[in-house]
């Protein structure tokens, strides 16, 4: 049943939020993610990816992210909450 559960939960949370929340978690000691040119981008080593401005306000207003600071020098750390919710999901290991 649990896993059924994950599941669902997995489908109606979008890879790319997923994603964001894994950068950020990554990023969680080396300055979160930081705003370049209208993408968001992880300060850890190991993150690749961009991640586009709708995606980051989205978490922000769900309480997943912190938004910091003023365009242009904004950044973005995740939560209790966004830690929680990358554990349910799975992406938090």
């Amino acid at each position: 049943m649990n896993r059924q559960r994950e599941a669902e939960t997995t489908d109606q949370f979008p890879a790319t939020h997923l994603e964001a929340l894994e950068d950020a978690r990554l990023s969680i000691n080396h300055g979160g993610l930081s705003e370049f040119c209208g993408l968001w981008v992880g300060e850890h080593s190991d993150c690749k990816r961009e991640h586009r401005s709708n995606v980051i306000d989205q978490l922000c207003a769900d309480g997943l992210l912190d938004r910091i600071g003023r365009a242009p020098e904004r950044s973005a750390a995740i939560t209790e909450t966004g830690l929680m919710t990358l554990d349910i999901l799975g992406g938090g290991q």
